[in-house]
């Protein structure tokens, strides 16, 4: 042993001479000797038949997830966060790991899955299984009787994983719950209404949310003559009912947990029915089930549940189903269960079975097992099952080979000449002062196709190209990756679609260039007189001094055109179009235009009384040779609102209503000295 221990010593300090060597650029022959004597060294060293192969990889049930694979997983989490936001939802946190006898008896038969910690010789601990269950001591040890809340975090269960199915053991869980007393089933209804926006936001398929009801369960097992011992223990048979036939079902209560055949037939001439509100009807009038008092009052919540959905507007969505158990025990009314009826999936392809995608349901006893006294906080909640979600998106992307962006960055910063990494740093220090998301690669002297390469891989818009004609200018080109364009040649500061002041039914793009020059050469280039620009026929001519009078009548005050302050409001001009929801709208226009999805760069420049801001602002949508840019009021809230999203939201509806107006797709953007015009027929 010492002498394997001697030689090793020598092997790791011969190691490190050949590095040496390589580090100082030694010559070839001197570092080929000793990368022999190293050899040699660890020919004499041989194997360590004592020490085991280390296999380098993830623990069972876990993974890692890539840039890309983090991109698709934050927008389904955004997609979820607003909608827990949209209904009014508070957020919590809780420690991943709680004391064992927190999580024990909680579960039912899905205990032995918990993952205990090794003893430290002090408290007894296990990673969470869920997250309803540390809510529960959260809401008993704060003595907390009323909450909405959500959480999205991870939790651990000692699984038989299944990763094409999208089934860990390490996995997050996004859960909403609505802690407090309050009248029968609004709340339910209520999460059942998120449940059905989140799955509907995601687009992930048809889906269908099964319902049923504990107490109904409990009921339907008394009349049929189930020992209540054997309540729970039946229930999780019965809830396997959507992945194995009845008769399996039915051989493993008879066989292996000792139900008299009679028994599990009377059960599953209940829990092969399923329904909607008229089934729940049915049952009412059965003459067993509806002389149960537990039956009754759970049929007589899921008829008011039936009322309630018919008014969110998503009845057609849910279906009664006997068969659903729910096998955690701590349930106590409704349960409800997602489950999707198809997967996206190429022709010829096997659709992707993942099981349940949501679940959820009612669970007032909870609380009071953490209670000192054992008072109770009605409690009800749902939770996503995203890791299955993860599965359904990424089968289609690969499928339909969408390249999804990794960053956020809107514009890279690049030169096309060398020596110009000072001017570089210092225009993008700028541009991330002014909130605006952008790179510059790590180089001295880049060359210029690789900075542009560099954009197309990692998805980047925009490039701004300083050279040393620009920095003596005192210009930026600002161009297009896609297309490699520049909007109208040099020297456009701004452009402005507007609608015109004359009677006759048409808009003007009013171009304003830095200099004469400038305004000539694009003027020629658009060519004078009669001609047609992104598919619609224009006329190009100066801007004349009358015309230009006119137009500045339609700028006074801080309206600008689109936003007007309204005593204490901020509306809108024209049709008083409200700017919630108004870049997604304009990315659909775009997208039925065959235009890239718009990015926006805004700078707030001054603010004003009463909470106004002024902010320039530029939006480049790719496939146009014009940006369009200017500058705009807004009003801000005292709340601490972000006034680069408001203003984006306001020129959205800027862009929006212009755009409907005049049913072209020009673009403008900003300037002073010398003006050209471009009026759409």
């Amino acid at each position: 042993m010492a002498e394997r221990a001697a030689l090793e010593e020598l092997v790791r300090l011969q190691g490190e001479r050949v590095r040496g060597l390589k580090q100082q650029k030694a010559s070839a022959e001197q570092i080929e000797e000793e990368v022999a004597k190293l050899l040699k060294l660890k020919a004499q060293l041989g194997p360590d038949e004592n020490k085991q192969k280390f296999v380098l990889k993830t623990p069972k049930g876990t993974r890692d997830y890539s840039p890309r694979q983090m991109a698709v997983r934050e927008k389904v989490f955004d997609v979820i966060i607003r909608c827990f936001k949209r209904h009014g939802a508070e957020v919590i946190d809780t420690p991943v790991f709680e004391l064992k006898e927190t999580l024990t008896g909680k579960y039912g038969e899905d205990s032995k899955l918990i993952y205990d910690l090794k003893d430290q010789g002090g408290e007894l601990l296990s990673l969470r299984y869920d997250l309803t269950v540390p809510f529960a001591r959260y809401l008993a040890m704060n003595k907390l009787t009323n909450i909405k809340r959500y959480h999205i975090a991870k939790v651990y269960r000692r699984d038989n994983p299944a990763m094409t199915r999208g089934r860990y053991r390490e996995f997050y869980q996004c859960d909403f719950d609505i802690a407090g007393q309050f009248d029968p089933m609004i709340p339910d209804a209520e999460c059942l209404k998120i449940m059905c926006e989140i799955l509907s936001s995601l687009q992930i398929g048809d889906f269908l949310v099964k319902v049923n009801d504990r107490r109904i369960l409990d009921g339907m097992f008394a009349i049929c003559g189930v020992p209540d011992s054997k309540f729970r223990t039946i229930c999780s048979s019965v809830d396997k009912l959507d992945k194995v036939s009845w008769e399996e079902v039915k051989n493993e209560m008879v066989g292996e947990k000792g139900l008299a055949p009679e028994v599990a037939d009377r059960i599953g001439d209940y829990v092969r029915q399923h329904g909607g509100v008229s089934l729940v009807e049915q049952l009412l009038q059965d003459s067993k089930l509806s002389q149960n008092k537990q039956a009754l009052e759970g049929l007589g919540d899921l008829k008011l549940l039936f009322e309630y959905l018919t008014l969110f507007g998503i009845d057609d969505k849910i279906s009664f189903d006997l068969s659903l158990a729910r096998g955690l025990d701590y349930y106590t009314g409704v349960i409800y269960e997602a489950v999707l009826l198809q997967t996206p999936a190429q022709a010829g392809d096997e659709p992707l079975g993942v099981g349940s995608v949501a679940a959820g349901g009612r669970y007032d006893g909870l609380v009071g097992m953490f209670d000192p006294k054992g008072r109770k906080v009605p409690c009800v909640g749902l939770s996503i099952g995203v890791e299955r979600i993860f599965s359904i998106v990424e089968q289609r992307l690969e499928a339909l080979e969408e390249k999804v962006r990794t960053t956020e960055t809107q514009v890279l910063v690049a030169s096309a000449q060398k020596k110009l990494l000072e001017e570089r740093m210092k225009l993008v220090s700028e541009l991330w002062d002014a909130g605006i998301k952008a790179e510059l690669l790590y180089k001295k002297n880049p060359k210029l196709l690789n900075q542009l390469q560099y954009c197309e891989e990692a998805g980047i818009p925009l490039v701004a190209i300083i050279g040393e004609q620009e920095l003596k200018d005192g210009v930026i080109k600002l161009r297009s990756v896609a297309s490699r364009e520049e909007p109208l040649g040099p020297g456009l500061q701004e452009a402005l679609l507007l609608p015109s002041p004359a009677p006759a039914p048409v808009q003007i793009a009013l171009l304003k260039f830095s200099s004469h020059r400038a305004a000539a050469m694009a003027k020629k280039s658009l060519v004078e007189g009669q001609s047609r620009l992104c598919g619609e026929q224009v006329a190009v001519e100066w801007l004349k001094p009358e015309l230009k009078q006119r137009l500045r009548q339609q700028f006074v005050g801080p309206s600008l055109w689109c936003l007007q302050q309204e005593g204490s409001h901020l509306a809108l001009a024209k049709d008083k179009l409200e700017s919630q929801g108004a870049r997604a709208a304009l990315q659909l226009l775009c997208q039925r235009m065959k235009l890239g999805n718009p990015v926006f760069l805004t700078k707030c420049l001054s603010t004003g009384p009463a909470g106004w801001h002024r902010f320039w602002y530029q939006v480049v949508i790719p496939g146009h040779p014009v940006p369009f840019s200017g500058l705009i009021w807004v009003v801000l809230a005292p709340d601490g609102q972000d006034g680069h999203e408001v203003a984006k939201d306001a020129v959205s509806t800027r862009l929006l209503e212009a755009l409907s107006e005049s049913g072209s797709s020009l673009l403008w953007s900003t300037g002073d000295e010398e003006s050209t015009m471009v009026k759409t027929k």
